[in-house]
C-alpha cells in the first residue's frame, strides 16, 4: 500500500473591488484574481487578503448549513499542496463486506422489476442487455454512505446489488443508471455548484439549488441528474443551476416505483408517462414521445 497524490481542480475567478483613496466621491476600481482549489477541501487564495478573507467567509457561511458531504468542502484555510490517497499496488486489496441487510420484500420487488427488464431487453435489445453491469461492491457503497452519513434506500442498494449501473441502459430524457464510483462526483459537482454560486437559503432539499443529504443515481452527461431524497424516499430531477423539483416528468414516489414503471412500460408496451420503449437498428433500448414499430429482427439472445 502506498500514498499517492490526488488531483486538484482550479477556478479562477476576478471580482472587482473598490477603495477610496482620500476621497469618498473618487473611487478607484481595480481587479482582484481569487483562485477556488478543490481537493482536500474547496480553498480560496486571492491577491488581496481582505478579499480572501470575505470570500472565505461568504463560502463558509453556505458550506456550514449545505448538509453532509457539502457541510467540509470549504476549507478554512489555504487548501494542502498534497493530499494524500490511498492506493493497493502490487497487493490485493481487503476482502470486499458482504452486502447489508435489506427489507426482504422491498429486495423481492426489485429482483423481480429487474428480472422482467431483463427478459424484455434479452428478447428485444441484446446490446443493452450486455450492457448492464455486475453488482457494486458493497465496500464501495459503505464508503459512499459514510461520505453522506446516510444509509441508501433499501430499494437502491438491492438495486445496486444487481446492478452497478448500466451502460447503454437508457432511461427517458437520456438519463443513464451510474455507477457507485460516479456517486461523490455528480454530488460534489453539485454541491461546488452550490456553494460557489448560491446563498444559505439556497441549500434546501425541497426547493433549493441542492442540498447534501441528496443522493444522486442517475446522470444523461449534459446537465440532467436524478436523485434519492432519503427523508421521504422521493426520486427528484436536477439541472445545471436550476432548482431541485419533484414534480417533473421523472419525478417518482420512490426509486422502487420508478424501476417497476420501467419494467411495466417495457413488458406491456404502454408508455412510460409519455415515453414509449423504442430500440434502434444496434438493438439498444431508447424511449420516443410516439408509439413504436416493432424492435428490429435479430436483436434478440
Amino acid at each position: 500500500m502506498i500514498k499517492v497524490r490526488a488531483l486538484r481542480a482550479a477556478l479562477a475567478l476576478v471580482l472587482v473591488a473598490a477603495a477610496a483613496p482620500g476621497s469618498a466621491l473618487l473611487l478607484e476600481s481595480r481587479y482582484v484574481s481569487c483562485t477556488h482549489l478543490l481537493g482536500g477541501g474547496l480553498s480560496v487564495t486571492c491577491d488581496d487578503p481582505a478579499t480572501e478573507a470575505r470570500r472565505r467567509e461568504h463560502l463558509l457561511g453556505i458550506g456550514e448549513v449545505s448538509g453532509p458531504g457539502c457541510d467540509g468542502m470549504v476549507a478554512a484555510g489555504p487548501a494542502p499542496s498534497d493530499v494524500p490517497v490511498t492506493a493497493w499496488v502490487g497487493m490485493d486489496p481487503p476482502p470486499a463486506p458482504p452486502p447489508r441487510a435489506t427489507d426482504p420484500a422491498v429486495t423481492a420487488r426489485v429482483n423481480a422489476a429487474w428480472d422482467g427488464i431483463e427478459r424484455w431487453l434479452g428478447a428485444h435489445a441484446s446490446a443493452t442487455l450486455r450492457g448492464l453491469a455486475r453488482p457494486a461492491d458493497p465496500g464501495a457503497v459503505a464508503t459512499w454512505e459514510g461520505y453522506v452519513r446516510a444509509k441508501i434506500p433499501d430499494a437502491l442498494y438491492a438495486s445496486l446489488m444487481r446492478h452497478d449501473g448500466a451502460d447503454g441502459f437508457q432511461l427517458p430524457l437520456g438519463l443513464v443508471l451510474a455507477t457507485v464510483s460516479n456517486y461523490s462526483s455528480m454530488h460534489s459537482n453539485n454541491c461546488f455548484l452550490l456553494i460557489m454560486g448560491g446563498r444559505p437559503g439556497d441549500a434546501d432539499p425541497g426547493s433549493g439549488l441542492w442540498h447534501g443529504s441528496l443522493m444522486p443515481f442517475a446522470s444523461s452527461g449534459g446537465g440532467e441528474e436524478l436523485f434519492i431524497e432519503p427523508r421521504t424516499g422521493r426520486v427528484g430531477q436536477k439541472r445545471g443551476g436550476e432548482p431541485v423539483r419533484y414534480d417533473g416528468p421523472m419525478g417518482w414516489p420512490s426509486y422502487l416505483d420508478l424501476l417497476e414503471g420501467v419494467a411495466n412500460a417495457l413488458e406491456s408496451g404502454r408508455p412510460l408517462r409519455e415515453w414509449y420503449p423504442t430500440v434502434t437498428a444496434g438493438c439498444e433500448l431508447r424511449w420516443s414521445d410516439e408509439p413504436a414499430p416493432a424492435p428490429p429482427a435479430g436483436c434478440g439472445g
